[in-house]
């Protein structure tokens, strides 16, 4: 584990900002270049307001670390719980105090658990592709938990196969 005071170091990373918005209870960390927009593209699939509660240069990089940095209140996808630890981090982060990244690995039941929810997001780009049956197989796995290797390449198959015109991933 290591520790950094966060600094910009190029222009290019200054057109990218690491935002934290809020809803309910739960926080989202993200990093885009106009956070602005992508919240509002975030609230309309959300049925709850979404407000942005602050934002500091940075890249994907910094948007991952602060994703380790903040494992334990992971809820899902880049949201948080809004514990005590993260919110007074968004309140320096809101000040402009210095704040400091801590850098470190996941646990492999976590490095795990982020796979998983990477393969399932990559098999959702082609689930229009994929018969009913494996839909109903893989909404049946539990959030969190790997896909099967079996119904993973059985998914995969019938995407890559000649007969349903999918591209290959």
């Amino acid at each position: 584990m290591t520790s950094a005071k966060h600094r910009v170091t190029s222009d290019n990373e200054k057109s990218y900002r690491v935002y934290f918005a809020g809803a309910l209870d739960k926080i989202k960390i993200g990093c885009s270049v106009r956070p602005v927009a992508r919240i509002a593209a975030v609230g309309e699939w959300i049925p709850y307001p979404v407000t942005i509660l602050a934002t500091m240069p940075g890249t994907f990089a910094l948007e991952a670390a602060l994703h380790r940095m903040f494992a334990e209140e992971w809820s899902h996808g880049e949201w948080f719980h809004a514990s005590a630890r993260l919110l007074s981090f968004v309140e320096d982060v809101k000040a402009g105090r210095p704040v400091e990244i801590i850098h470190r690995e996941l646990s492999a039941d976590q490095n795990a658990r982020r796979k998983a929810i990477a393969e399932k997001k990559r098999l959702a780009r082609f689930r229009h592709d994929l018969p009913e049956e494996i839909q109903a197989e893989l909404r049946a796995v539990p959030k969190g938990a790997a896909i099967p290797e079996p119904l993973l390449q059985k998914a995969w198959d019938h995407i890559r196969s000649p007969r349903t015109g999918a591209a290959a991933a």
